[in-house]
């Protein structure tokens, strides 16, 4: 419960424990995504220094997560 009420959820504490899987398992899926993509981010970073092509990649993704 101190997960979901730490993405936003205050009232997890009255949910049904159906719901408090299914909400957790969304956070849970939510948190890796975003650490895959910092992952992912890194790993062009290192490739940038590399290759220009890498850094044109990069600088491309950076943007298109920025809204340009």
């Amino acid at each position: 419960v101190s997960l979901l009420r730490s993405q936003g959820h205050p009232d997890a504490d009255d949910y049904p424990v159906a719901r408090v899987w299914e909400e957790t398992r969304m956070v849970v899926r939510r948190q890796n995504l975003m650490l895959a993509s910092g992952a992912a981010l890194l790993q062009g970073a290192i490739a940038s220094l590399l290759s220009k092509e890498a850094g044109e990649t990069l600088k491309n993704t950076l943007e298109g997560l920025t809204d340009g």
